[in-house]
């Protein structure tokens, strides 16, 4: 039977409505539209992505096992998702994800060891009297001491609470001592194990029976010995490469009544007066005046280039940043900052009207309050000023201000996307820099308030992709992430030292077992 044409030409016309419905759907499905059965109507959805270490582990979205990271759930509608990845022999790791429509929200779930395995790497057979740590090298300093007598010698480590880790040079040490400096290195090449660590320097090949303290330059290159004795004082530089009969370079007792700073290079320590600032070069052993005038309401900068960045007021009033080398004394041709726009007494306090927010657009500023202190950063295009009023973020490439916090910050540590900062109770962290296909992670000024108090030593874990902050609070290292969640305790702390290996798998601190004390190492992912 044949069949009528109208027919023929309707079966075509549905066909080819059928195929263009067809793509339209598809079109729409990899769009992320879907089908709500509640609302009975289309809705965009959003993509939940989750990576993370160790890899698969267990993961589950609102309670629900959804299988092992890596993995993305899609076809999620928008708004807030509980994520959670577990693995045994590690804490749990927990967070609030957002979902936006058409887009894919990345989380990366970096999981703790629950009992971190600890070992003794280094018994200190002498009384520790500092640490010292070195990160960008990885570089551990101990430098430990000896009664000659043979009589026990009280720690110094327990008396300076709260100094362990930093140079000490006010030790009061009122019986003779031999002293030695020992370098571990936290990620050793496979020819250095045998020998980490190593054995830098001992008074007993120099300068016996003499008061010690020291200081480790920057990048652990050289160590600034400071010698005094009943009839004389004196400082000395040595190379940091175990040679115990290298000859030191001596200083100038000229400069023994200033107060000795190393730059952010190891080719040059600066040294503090009353009255001026000078530059000690090691390479052709020169001293340079850098700065003359009122050294305590100076602010200053080094850089690991040799150059040093002081606050400097002109004669038209006008206020820059200077660029000093640090070898010549001369100034550079252009000024880091040509003019900090410096609110004046006049202008109305209501004319500021800056607001941190999570935008950090560049705005409009006078800066208010006395700056304080500036923090310099080539490497990623900043600088922070620091004021008695309020902090200040300044990006060098695009020459612009943003308010980091309507109050004075101290300065805490940095990573190439967010500056952490603090106050008496409070983290602040401002993200200067994100990825521009991140949905989740927004700019500006974030606040992560502890209702503990006593907490110190910040830093950021050294994993690339964890966002934990770490801090010594009662007694225990913890950790917090970037988002104020998984807060963790990892390992017990008995005095403010803690050192990361490169990758922050593995944490370095000081145990004691009876009187004895030892760097022990413990391994927490």
């Amino acid at each position: 039977m044949k069949i009528p044409k109208f027919l023929a030409g309707l079966a075509n016309l549905l066909a080819g409505l059928f195929i263009t419905a067809a793509a339209v759907l598809i079109v729409l499905y990899s769009q992320g539209y879907r089908f709500d059965k509640d609302d009975n109507k289309l809705e965009k959805t959003g993509v939940i992505t989750i990576n993370g270490a160790p890899l698969f582990s267990d993961l589950y979205l609102e309670g629900k096992k959804e299988g092992k990271i890596p993995h993305s759930i899609s076809s999620l509608s928008e708004g807030t998702y509980e994520v959670m990845v577990s693995r045994k022999g590690y804490q749990d790791w927990k967070k609030k994800v957002a979902v936006y429509p058409e887009k894919s929200s990345i989380v990366y779930a970096y999981l703790l060891k629950s009992q971190p395995e600890k070992e003794t790497v280094f018994k200190i057979d002498d009384s520790l009297e500092d640490i010292v740590l070195r990160d960008a090298p990885g570089e551990i300093y101990l430098i430990t001491s000896k009664a000659i007598d043979q009589t026990a010698v009280q720690d110094l480590t327990d008396i300076k609470a709260g100094k362990v880790g930093t140079d000490v040079s006010d030790t009061d040490i009122n019986q003779e001592k031999t002293y030695k400096v020992w370098k571990y290195k936290t990620d050793p090449y496979f020819w250095e194990i045998s020998s980490n660590p190593q054995l830098i320097f001992s008074s007993d090949q120099s300068h016996p029976n003499s008061e010690m303290t020291f200081k480790v330059s920057q990048n652990g290159k050289y160590l600034l010995v400071s010698i005094k004795s009943d009839t004389s004082s004196s400082l000395e530089i040595w190379q940091t490469n175990g040679d115990l009969q290298q000859t030191p370079i001596e200083i100038s007792s000229a400069l023994l009544d200033s107060t000795p700073i190393w730059s952010k290079t190891d080719n040059s320590i600066l040294f503090i007066s009353e009255t001026e600032i000078l530059s000690f070069n090691i390479n052709n052993q020169s001293t340079t005046v850098l700065f003359k005038g009122d050294t305590n309401k100076a602010v200053w900068d080094t850089d690991e280039n040799g150059v040093l960045y002081l606050l400097s007021t002109q004669p038209d009033n006008k206020t820059n940043i200077e660029q000093i080398d640090l070898e010549t004394g001369k100034r550079l041709d252009t000024n880091l900052i040509e003019e900090i726009p410096l609110k004046t007494p006049e202008e109305d306090k209501s004319a500021d009207s800056l607001k941190a927010d999570s935008s950090a657009d560049s705005i409009p500023v006078s800066i208010d309050g006395d700056i304080s202190s500036i923090v310099v950063s080539k490497e990623y295009e900043y600088v922070l000023i620091l004021t008695s009023q309020k902090s200040y973020f300044y990006d060098l490439s695009q020459n612009e201000y943003s308010l980091i916090s309507a109050e004075p910050l101290s300065f805490l540590d940095t990573t190439d996307e967010v500056v952490l900062l603090k106050n008496e109770n409070d983290l602040k962290l401002f993200r200067f820099s994100k990825d521009e296909a991140d949905p989740i992670t927004r700019l500006g000024t974030q606040t992560i308030t502890f209702s503990q108090k006593l907490l110190t030593s910040f830093s950021w874990h050294k994993s690339q992709n964890s966002g934990y902050i770490l801090y010594i609070s009662d007694g225990f290292l913890e950790s917090i992430d970037s988002d104020g969640e998984n807060s963790y305790k990892i390992i017990p702390i008995r005095n403010e030292f803690y050192a990361q290996d490169k990758d922050g798998k593995n944490i370095y601190t000081i145990d004691k077992d009876n009187a004895a004390k030892s760097l022990v190492r413990y391994k927490i992912h």
